[in-house]
This record gives structure tokens, C-alpha cells and sequence, in this order.
């Protein structure tokens, strides 16, 4: 029974560790995406806007 019960909290202890490092995961991708681009909520900076455009034409990706 000892034995058993000690199984079922080093199972537990194990789950709590997992959901806490991808809980940490989680939280460096955020810092990382803000720190990268901390004005704006889009994912990447605009990468054309230094280049000047003429009017009626766009750049095509």
C-alpha cells in the first residue's frame, strides 16, 4: 500500500513539473515575441516600409 502510494506522488510530483515547464515555455515565447517587437501586437515588423513605393505600384512577396 506504502508502495503504491508513493508511486501515485512521484506520478503527480512528475505531472506538476511537466505542466510547470510548458507553462514556462509558454512564457519565454511570449517575452521573446515582445522583446523582439515590443510596440506592436503583430508577430513580425513591417520589412518593406524603408523602401519608398510609388504610387500604383506594390511590392509583390
Amino acid at each position: 500500500m506504502a508502495k503504491q502510494n508513493r508511486e501515485k506522488e512521484e506520478y503527480a510530483e512528475e505531472r506538476v513539473m511537466k505542466l510547470a515547464m510548458a507553462q514556462r515555455a509558454k512564457d519565454v515565447g511570449r517575452e521573446a515575441a515582445n522583446s523582439e517587437n515590443p510596440e506592436s501586437n503583430e508577430p513580425y515588423p513591417d520589412e518593406h516600409k524603408d523602401y519608398p513605393q510609388q504610387e500604383g505600384k506594390h511590392l509583390s512577396i
